[in-house]
């Protein structure tokens, strides 16, 4: 590659990177585990209200924080999946 040849010649190597848009990339990750959070807690509340165990908009909410950040925490590739 020209590239790595130009960079040698100048006592540098290349790299690449992926930069995100806007914010950081913790930002991204944290918003891709909110939209997949939000997908679960959807569903499981839907079958939670057809058994008469509907949860609150405001409990919702917190358990789909709650599962955003243990989804980051266990950061796996499937989260980009859903």
């Amino acid at each position: 590659m020209a590239l790595e040849k130009y960079a040698a010649a100048l006592g540098c190597r290349v790299v690449f990177a992926l930069v995100p848009n806007s914010g950081s990339l913790e930002e991204s990750v944290l918003q891709q585990a909110r939209l997949v959070a939000a997908k679960i807690a959807a569903r499981t509340n839907a079958t939670m209200r057809l058994e008469y165990q509907e949860v609150s908009n405001e409990e919702l909410a917190q358990q789909t924080e709650e599962l955003a950040l243990e989804l980051v925490r266990n950061l796996k590739s499937t989260l980009w999946e859903e």
